[in-house]
């Protein structure tokens, strides 16, 4: 679950204890633009200690942010929201006459919109939109001139405006604007909970073995990691895949058994009696007077 990156324990608190009431215990709590980061992480992995500037224009909301990548997440190293009009809300306010809202989301796609007897082009929108556009993606220029990440991305629904595409040329960082930017922090809020499972093993590997082909129609036998069957005498092939059972001990090698045999008998034990060695002094006897 994503929430505003202003947002503090209490709120988050209160977050948390809704969700359980929900049936929705132990949630995953992101802020929206370090959920956006996992995003662009997904696409375009950054190395631990790289850092990722973060745009979000929203439709109420811009929000800036530089995230540091650690090993596994993102830390939120700053945060600001510029004190512009929210851009995406600002852009309603000019078709507002036209459908607002809908209209600005269907130029998105559209080259032309018909609302009536009007036909608004995506040129007409374009030169609307410009001097909001341009305000939200000039602070975001100065914020990155200030903190210099080593990259940037722009998210968030107004993203969507194909006008962006062009305004982030000339930002001081490479910038990315990936498809349908405005889902990015839901599809990154994702992609950070999501079970992270050890990677899977060879089928019949074990640690310090290595597999070796065996007789026809049966699974490959194990070997030691040391030796070579490629460096065995003359015949020697055939007689190795007519055995595929190890006895082994430390500091002795291999011992190949064919499968049908019963180990060895141990060899007999023999214990000598061990014999106390004699006294050196003999002990004297003492006599009834002695003291």
């Amino acid at each position: 679950m994503t929430h505003p990156p202003d947002w503090g324990a209490y709120r988050r608190g209160l977050l948390r204890d809704a969700l359980a009431a929900a049936g929705f215990p132990g949630p995953l709590l992101l802020p929206t633009v370090v959920a956006a980061g996992e995003a662009e992480h997904a696409v375009a992995p950054l190395r631990p200690g790289q850092s990722l500037g973060v745009a979000l224009l929203g439709g109420r909301h811009v929000e800036f942010a530089v995230l540091v990548r650690g090993q596994t997440a993102f830390e939120l190293a700053d945060h600001a929201a510029p004190p512009e009009p929210a851009a995406g809300a600002a852009l309603d306010d000019l078709l507002a006459d036209l459908g607002g809202r809908a209209v600005k989301e269907r130029l998105s796609t559209a080259v032309e919109v018909a609302v009536g007897d009007a036909v608004v082009t995506r040129a007409a929108f374009a030169d609307l939109a410009r001097p909001l556009l341009t305000r939200s993606l000039d602070a975001f220029h100065a914020y990155l001139s200030a903190h210099r990440p080593d990259r940037a991305t722009v998210a968030g629904g107004t993203a969507r405006v194909p006008l962006v595409t062009t305004l982030i040329d000339a930002l001081p960082a490479p910038t990315t604007l990936r498809e349908d930017p405005a889902t990015a922090p839901a599809r990154g809020a994702a992609l950070a909970a999501r079970p992270r499972l050890p990677a899977p093993r060879a089928s019949g590997s074990h640690p310090g073995m290595r597999p070796v082909r065996g007789p026809e129609g049966s699974d490959p036998a194990l070997r030691p990691a040391g030796s070579n069957p490629r460096m065995l005498p003359v015949g020697a092939r055939a007689a190795l895949d007519e055995l595929d059972t190890v006895v082994s001990h430390p500091g002795f090698p291999p011992v190949r058994l064919p499968a049908d045999s019963e180990p060895p008998p141990r060899p007999p034990v023999e214990i000598t009696p061990l014999e106390p060695p004699p006294r050196r002094f003999p002990r004297a006897r003492r006599g009834r007077g002695d003291a």
